[in-house]
């Protein structure tokens, strides 16, 4: 992704920008193409799981190290990321703390009826924000670490049922507010780029998936599983071009993105559906490969 930024914007700005566009799965896509595809309960599904878990620490880590780059005076590479570094520690503090502080969470938040539950969980995700505002930590971090917290508590799926809903909602409000900042006739303008980037994801999450399923254990159809499911872009790549702002790329970073995830919103489900047929093709080229080449490697 860092490659792929910088060869289409020739600046590193732009490029950690691209980075964070491509990188990062859509949980809610790939989650639903995991029960409409009937392989929750797949072995493979773990490491899936695994990986997007995986790919949320790294959300944290990114948003600190970019946004304050980004932000910083001056723009140097090296401030910015003295300045992530330092947020950073501040993101590792509060996640530290958070293991001293959920059983007092444990016993504030036992309440009987949900609507206390939802406005003390609210209430404390505004000042989790507001203090994150005043070191130069990005609302989005504050949540997510506000999140991990609250998930080591015995409240966690009760959070989660009272939640759900308004995360809907809100999710549906991120992107109805972000398609308004879009005028869809700079898509012309972007459209090679978006082609190429989504290429680039399919191609290299496919390899990243093999490998990631090879490493753990997992071979065949359910390799290709691994890899055919993680490629859907969605809620990050959005947020990571508004990072930009109109400012960086000509202010094409938000169409872009936008069309990006259109693309791989199409492609991944019909990947996904079609990991048999993928299989036996990579099954036929191997054992194709080895006719011809297999007597030289092994000189018989």
């Amino acid at each position: 992704g860092l490659a792929l930024g910088w060869v289409l914007f020739r600046s590193w700005p732009e490029a950690l920008v691209g980075a964070g566009i491509t990188t990062v799965s859509s949980s809610a896509i790939v989650t639903k193409l995991l029960v409409e595809l009937k392989r929750s309960a797949n072995p493979e599904t773990e490491l899936i799981l695994g990986l997007l878990v995986f790919e949320d620490a790294f959300v944290a880590v990114y948003l600190s190290l970019v946004s304050v780059y980004l932000h910083s005076a001056g723009g140097s590479l090296y401030t910015g990321l003295l300045a992530g570094l330092v947020t950073l520690a501040f993101v590792l503090g509060v996640l530290f703390l958070g293991r001293f502080i959920a059983p007092w969470l444990d016993r504030g938040l036992d309440f009987k009826s949900g609507e206390p539950l939802i406005m003390v969980v609210f209430t404390l995700l505004l000042a989790v924000a507001l203090l994150a505002g005043e070191v130069g930590v990005t609302e989005a971090v504050a949540a997510l670490l506000l999140g991990l917290v609250l998930a080591e508590t015995s409240h966690a799926k009760r959070l989660v049922q009272l939640l759900t809903p308004l995360r809907d909602l809100f999710g549906a409000l991120f992107f109805f507010s972000f398609g308004m900042d879009i005028d869809y006739r700079q898509f012309a303008l972007v459209v090679g780029m978006a082609v190429m980037a989504a290429a680039v994801t399919v191609a290299g999450n496919f390899l990243a998936g093999m490998l990631s399923a090879w490493l753990g254990g997992y071979r065949g159809r359910a390799a290709v599983n691994v890899a055919a499911t993680v490629m859907a872009r969605g809620e990050f790549a959005i947020i990571a071009a508004e990072l930009a702002g109109p400012a960086l790329g000509g202010g094409l970073m938000a169409p872009l993105a936008a069309l990006y995830v259109l693309i791989l919103a199409f492609v991944n489900p019909v990947l996904a559906k079609r990991t048999r047929q993928i299989h036996r093709g990579l099954e036929a080229v191997k054992e194709f490969f080895w006719r011809c080449c297999g007597p030289r490697l092994t000189g018989k």
